[in-house]
This record gives structure tokens, sequence and C-alpha cells, in this order.
């Protein structure tokens, strides 16, 4: 439609716009012999010709496929139309009232009120001056028109050609509807996105609208939004968005089908057809979430565990998932900080977000989580030199993980505030100072993990023994110095990891009270003087790591009473003396490594008895002296043996002889 506008006459230096070009004659004459009033015909006539003209266009554009067009590009022809229209009203108004005198004339069409006003010319030749005066400014408003619309013209055409590449996308993603689809796909773009355009929606978003408009014969009322539309619209796009065609089906793939969405795969409904659960966990999403996703209000659970996510969380339609209860996020490539707008989930219980390429700050929003029970914001790139303190009024925290951020903070004394809290896990962080004491107010922690913190210092404070029912304690990759004996009061503990700090002095005997302890580990550490004999009483212990220190003296002969030790580390220390006889009563014993200490004398016979479970025994960098005798010579199961060259044995072979 454009193009026409690129036309135009130029005889008699005239130069119209083309829609009176194409009138009963293409250039008026220049005025002579009384003949001006022809060309006041001719504006008429033209006019009406291109009335009709029009009239026609519009029934071509109405045709399927011209739908779009018609919509998209103002119609010139028209506006240049009723600017001549307004033109001579105006010139006959003017001269109407400049002769008060003359006959008033009833409302009748323009070429008639035009013919009148030659008769009128024929009649007054006496007023000639006065009907110049009117023609001249009939033609002046007449060019003033031209201008406009040719300047109205080109700017259009302009714009036309700045939006190439727009209408060409338009024209790709929007293939030729039936007038009856068209309409359809109106009516929906005016209940789901109303005041926007149709070019202004995402490709998944038009496929959804196309899709529900052409293909979809569920019963749906589309003449009024509902939650139902919303939500159908919202689990369509979700499908286009997320590339569904690849996910995986546990049976049949019934997406985009005629059938209610609350019997598609992955979606659970309540008893009033409102979507409440999708579970995507490892489905094969990929992409990013739409901002559609936030019209399902009514969402209770949705898991998207282990899928491709890409992208950030939209904002702020996320936030109007405003019942959400359980959010799992985990295992995807999101990445983006988490929005404030998060802070709307006021119901939710349970959220995770581990394992993604998030980053800036954790937001204090999510301080209005007063419900949240479980938050693993770990593995991700968050960061800052604080956590939010607003954490602390999480009262019905339970389970909090931080770890393998970038967080720099000192670890905050607000968390003996979230008093519901059992497992807090802040590892591998840049967490700096000192254990707060008050984190040890928390007399229900289950399991406590700081882990390398590279920059956390000083005592493990002596208020660690009201922990009465902690299991697990990890302290290991830190730069604390001390252990107290309080922590024998720790009586439900199972698993003790303190290595590689700075610990000194001796290991606290009353570590021997930790009668439920599964694994102990203080290797990599400074602890000097004596192993305590005490250990020897913790039965269930099966593995315990002390190599590494600077302990001194014998091996407790004690030891021979832990019946399900797996693994006995004591390598890297001072020991002297002898190896004990009673280390053969270590049935179930796997590996031990006694490497690097000033042990004497000869290997007991006895644990001869070792050889047939044991697949790792290392003796060697101390003073043994005499032979292994038959020490391996039975041996079934053994696949590492270190032992100084000095040593005899017999049936040694290369396989598992380090000489």
């Amino acid at each position: 439609m454009g193009r026409k506008y690129k036309e135009s006459c130029n005889k008699n230096g005239a130069n119209l716009p083309p829609n009176l070009n194409n009138a009963q004659t293409s250039c008026a004459p220049s005025r002579s012999d009384g003949k001006e009033i022809g060309k006041e015909m001719n504006v008429a006539e033209a006019i009406h010709s291109e009335g009709s003209k029009q009239q026609q266009e519009k029934e071509e554009s109405d045709r399927p496929g011209n739908l779009l067009q018609a919509e998209v590009a103002p119609d010139i022809n028209a506006v240049v139309q009723d600017a001549v229209q307004r033109a001579v009203r105006e010139a006959m108004s003017s001269n109407h009232h400049h002769h008060s005198a003359r006959q008033t004339f009833p409302q009748q069409p323009l070429a008639t009120v035009v013919s009148s006003s030659s008769n009128i010319h024929d009649k007054d030749n006496e007023e000639n001056d006065g009907n110049d005066l009117f023609r001249g400014k009939l033609w002046i408003l007449v060019a003033i028109v031209v201008v406009v619309a040719m300047a109205v013209g080109i700017g259009v055409a302009a714009s036309r050609d700045d939006d190439d590449d727009v209408s060409s996308q338009m024209a790709a993603r929007m293939p030729s509807m039936a007038p009856s689809d068209m309409a359809s796909a109106m009516r929906l773009m005016s209940l789901i996105y109303p005041g926007q355009e149709m070019e202004d929606l995402s490709p998944a978003a038009y496929n959804a609208i196309q899709w529900t408009a052409i293909e979809d014969d569920f019963v749906l009322n589309t003449m009024v939004v509902t939650s139902e539309l919303l939500e159908r619209h919202a689990l369509v796009t979700m499908y286009y968005n997320l590339r569904g065609e690849g996910w995986v089906f546990d049976s049949s793939d019934n997406w985009l089908t005629s059938t209610s969405h609350c019997d598609w795969e992955f979606v659970e409904c309540d008893e009033n057809g409102s979507v409440i659960s999708l579970n995507f966990r490892s489905k094969g999403l990929q992409g990013s979430l739409p901002a559609e996703i936030g019209n399902l209000s009514n969402l209770i659970e949705l898991h998207l565990v282990g899928n491709r996510l890409t992208g950030s969380l939209p904002t702020p339609s996320f936030g109007q998932l405003t019942k959400l209860r359980s959010l799992f996020l985990d295992d995807n490539r999101m990445k983006g900080s988490l929005p404030s707008h998060l802070g709307l989930l006021a119901d939710l219980e349970h959220a995770t977000f581990n394992n993604n390429l998030f980053t800036g700050q954790i937001p204090t929003a999510i301080g209005r989580w007063t419900s949240i029970r479980s938050l693993d914001l770990s593995a991700n790139s968050f960061a800052g030199s604080s956590i939010p303190t607003e954490i602390g009024n999480m009262h019905l925290l339970e389970s909090l993980d931080i770890a393998g951020n970038q967080l720099s903070s000192a670890i905050p004394s607000f968390l003996g505030t979230a008093t519901s809290l059992t497992r807090p896990s802040l590892s591998d962080n840049f967490l700096s100072s000192t254990i707060p004491t008050e984190v040890f107010s928390l007399t229900g922690l289950l399991n406590m993990n700081l882990h390398n913190n590279s920059y956390l210092i000083g005592p493990v404070p002596s208020e660690i023994g009201a922990l009465t029912q902690l299991i697990t304690l990890v302290l290991s990759e830190n730069r604390l110095d001390f252990l107290p004996s309080e922590i024998g009061s720790c009586s439900a503990l199972e698993f003790v990891y303190a290595h590689s700090n700075r610990f000194g002095k001796t290991i606290p005997t009353e570590v021997g009270n930790l009668v439920n302890l599964n694994q102990l580990g203080l290797d990599r550490n400074a602890f000097t003087g004596t192993i305590p004999s005490e250990i020897g009483a913790i039965e269930g212990l099966s593995m315990l790591y002390l190599n590494d220190n600077r302990i001194s003296h014998a091996i407790p002969s004690e030891f021979g009473r832990l019946s399900n030790l797996l693994k006995l580390q004591l390598s890297s220390n001072r020991l002297t003396s002898t190896i004990p006889a009673e280390l053969s009563n270590l049935k179930l014993v796997r590996n031990v490594d006694l490497t690097d200490n000033i042990l004497t004398g000869s290997v007991p016979s006895s644990l001869n008895m070792l050889g047939r479970r044991i697949s790792g025994f290392y003796l060697s960098s101390n003073n043994f002296t005499g032979g292994l005798e038959n020490l391996l010579c039975d041996s079934t199961s053994l696949k590492n043996f270190e032992a100084d060259c000095d040593l005899v044995c017999n049936c040694c072979t290369t396989s598992v002889g380090s000489c």
C-alpha cells in the first residue's frame, strides 16, 4: 500500500498525491477562460472516485491474509480524503460568512455543494473579487493538505522501512488465518494480554495463542478471562518455550491435545480444575521459564529438578505464585540474581536453588518466608559481605544450606534466633572470624557443617557441650586451634570431621564418651601427647583418622576392642614402641597405615589373622626388625603393601611388595 505514495504528477509544476492523480483529469489545467470552476468539480469528483476506490480496497483488505496488514498500517488515502473534505468545507464556510447576504444552502453532498457554488459564480459576476478570494483560500488549503498528506505518507513509508525486519518476522510467525481464527486469536490476545499487540509476544506465547485459536477443540470459555484460560495458556506456552517435543514422558505424550490440561502428564489439578502441581523432575526441559508461568496462580508445588533450564527467574510474574509451598529448581543452569519478588511467596515451606549459576547477594526479601522449613542455596555464586539478618526471622526453618558460594561475612550470630534450625550448612565459603557462641544455643541441632572456610579462626566454643542431639559435626579445613573437652558431652555424635585445622595440645580424653561415634577424623592438625586409650571403648567406631599430627608414645592396646573398625590411619606421627598384638582382634579391618613413625621390634605373628581380609597394609619408614613370617602368605585380598626392604618376606611378590 505504501508504494502508491512514491508516484506523483508533475504537469504544470503540480505535485499532487496519487489519489488526486487518478481522478478524471490527472493534472488540473491552469486557470484560464473561466475554467477554474472545472478544477473545483475535478476535486469533488476525485474525492468521490477515491471514496469508491477506498471501499474496494477495504473489501480486498478484509480477505483472509490481508487482515494483519489492514491492522498494522494506517490508510493514508483515507487521511488525504478526509483532509481535502475538511479543506473544502472550511473554504465554503469562510465564503459563506464573508457574503452574509447570500442565501443559505441546506446541507448537501459535497459534489452538489460545489456545483451550486458554480451556479452562484455565473450569476454574480459582480462579486468576482470575493470569489477570487474564496478560490484562493480554497487552493491554499488544498495545497496545505497535499503537503501534509505527502509528509504523512513519507513518514509512514520510512516507518515501514524501519520495521521491515519486524514485518518479515511477523509474516513468518503468523501464517494466514481464516477470519474466524484470526478473530479468535485477537479475542484471546485481548483477554490474556490486555493492551498489548501481537508483535509484542514471544514466539512461544504467539504459538500458544495460535494453537488455542486454531487447533484446540477443548470446550473453553474464551469470551471472558478465567483462571482456566490463563492456566491452559501458561502450560501451552511452557511447552513451546521449554522444547516440549523433547520432553521425557513416562507414558504417552498427551500435551497439546484437546483433553483437559488436568489430564496432561506432569500436571495435577484440584477438584475445582485448578493446576496445583507440576512435576517435571528430570524430564528434559530446555530453555528459560516464560513469564506466563505467573498465571498458574493456584500452584502449590513446582518440581523442575534435574533439567537444562537456563536464564533467570521471570520477574515480576514469578512473584504471583503466592500459594506456592514447594519450589524445587536444583540441578539446572539458571543464572542471574534472585528477584526480590520472591518475598511475596509467603506460604513457601521448601525451596531449593542449589547447583545452578545464580549470582548476586542473597535477597533480604526471603526473610518474609515465615513458613519456610528447608532452604537450599548451595553450589551457586552468591556473594556479599553479609548473610541476610532476616534469616533469623525464619522461626520454622529447620534446614539451611548456603554451602559452596562466595560469601565472605562472619558466621551470623542471629542464626541463634532461628530456633527450629537443626541442619545449618555454611561450608565452602569465605566465612571469617570465630564461631559465635549464640549458634550453640540451638540445642536441637542435628548437623553442623562449617567445612572449608579458610578464614574461620579461634577455638571451638565450650558451649558446644550443650548440643546433646548433635549427630554430625564438620569443622574441617579451617584455622580453628582448640577442641574443648566439652565435646565429650555431645553424646549423640556419630560423625566428627575436624581435619586440616590448627588444633594443638592433646586430644581430649572425653572423646571416649562418644559411644555412638562411627567416624572420627582428627588428622592433619598439631595434636601432641598420647592417643587417649578411652577411644578403645567406642566399639561402634569404623573409621579412625589420627594421621599427620605430632602424637607420640605407644599405640594403645585398647584399640584391640574396636571390633567394628574398618580403617586405622596412624601414619606421620611420632609413635614409638611395638605394634600391640591385640590388633589381631580387628576382625573387620581392611586398611592399616602405620608408615612414617618410630615403631620398633618385630611385626607380631598374630597379625597373620589379618592377612585373609586386609587389602592395604603399610609399614614403611619405621624401625622394624626381623621378618614378616607368614603374615602375608595366606592373604587372598591384599592389594597394597608397603614395608622397608630389610624386612624378610619369603612369599612376597613384586605385585604386593615395595621391594
